[in-house]
């Protein structure tokens, strides 16, 4: 699991807010840092949130939302 501080989902009325995602098996997450920036897609699968795809994001771009500790399941 990785725990993923998102900018509102207006869609399903979400805040500003940090929450953990579980990972899809075929992610490498070597590029990742704490703290990086990364634009990211999620499903949700039975009941959990699924992150399907996640990318850094260059050093200059504000958007984007902020990778956390990776947490053990």
């Amino acid at each position: 699991m990785v725990n993923i501080s998102h900018g509102a989902i207006q869609k399903w009325k979400h805040p500003v807010m940090s929450m953990d995602f579980k990972l899809d098996e075929t992610l490498n997450m070597q590029e990742l840092k704490v703290g990086m920036k990364v634009h990211f897609s999620f499903v949700i699968r039975d009941g959990f949130f699924l992150v399907t795809h996640i990318t850094p994001l260059d050093k200059a771009s504000k958007n984007g939302s902020n990778v956390g500790a990776e947490k053990q399941q």
